[in-house]
């Protein structure tokens, strides 16, 4: 479910510094042996990555860094790591394909492990490296050497983050959720006393009122991508099975957000 509100200033000030923080990571961290990393799973100490983006980004070093003299809550690192990971995530499967596709030698127009479509772009980016670059070993391409680092994408992520800097929670109407993260109160806070808790009011879609919905999910949020000074607000719930099944009958119910690069905001239920 995604919803459109009013960007608030301190939400705006917040991509601001989120945006320029994840785009320096992601030019630190776009190399191949990010790949290798993430590929293989695992950190540098043979441990599994976990699959929650923000902790698995800490595990491999990923810290973001902000200009001197700021002041920036730890769990505002949370929401860049979860955005740049994710991306880095997504890119890592783009470098394994073409290293599948390029394995012979030669670039294969098809394989096994890879979808027809990624096959594709990446062999519009190959042909147009080797265009510039004829004499390049195509078993050695790797991904850096076929595009610049990407803009992670202006999302905040705030499922990332603890109660310490974001509270989502339904109003005594049960007409709208009532979200209060800690908003920076400048452009470049200096101190603690520059982040206040903020009260931003999301209504309920009338459709989802009278559902028994037993969990609301904190939201990321994006700019709307057509609308300028309006932010888009996504979120995904948690509701029981439904009623008048045979309770014998195993059902599960479960309402994700896709966050993927491609398709940003996507809500998917899946019973």
């Amino acid at each position: 479910m995604s919803m459109n509100v009013p960007m608030f200033p301190g939400v705006a000030r917040l991509f601001t510094l989120a945006d320029a923080s994840a785009t320096g990571l992601m030019k630190r961290v776009f190399t191949t042996a990010t790949w290798d990393r993430l590929a293989s799973g695992t950190d540098e100490t043979g441990r599994r990555l976990p699959a929650s983006a923000h902790v698995a980004a800490a595990r491999l070093g990923l810290i973001p860094v902000y200009p001197k003299g700021l002041y920036v809550p730890s769990r505002v690192d949370r929401i860049i790591q979860a955005n740049v990971l994710s991306t880095l995530r997504t890119l890592a499967e783009r470098d394994t394909a073409l290293q599948h596709l390029t394995s012979t030698g030669e670039f294969a127009a098809s394989h096994p492990k890879v979808r027809a479509g990624v096959a594709k772009n990446l062999g519009r980016q190959v042909a147009r490296h080797l265009k510039s670059h004829p004499d390049a070993d195509i078993a050695c391409l790797r991904l850096p050497m076929l595009q610049d680092n990407p803009a992670p994408g202006e999302r905040l992520i705030l499922g990332a983050v603890d109660k310490q800097l974001a509270i989502l929670a339904p109003d005594p109407s049960g007409t709208a959720l009532v979200l209060t993260p800690r908003l920076p109160t400048r452009v470049r806070p200096t101190g603690r006393g520059h982040w206040v808790a903020t009260e931003i009011i999301l209504p309920i879609p009338k459709h989802l009122q009278d559902r028994p919905i037993t969990k609301w999910h904190l939201p990321t949020i994006t700019p709307h991508p057509t609308k300028p000074g309006i932010a888009r607000f996504h979120l995904a719930y948690t509701e029981p099975d439904a009623p008048g099944r045979d309770p014998k009958t195993p059902i599960t119910s479960v309402v994700g957000i896709d966050w993927s690069p491609s398709a940003l905001g996507v809500v998917s239920r899946v019973t």
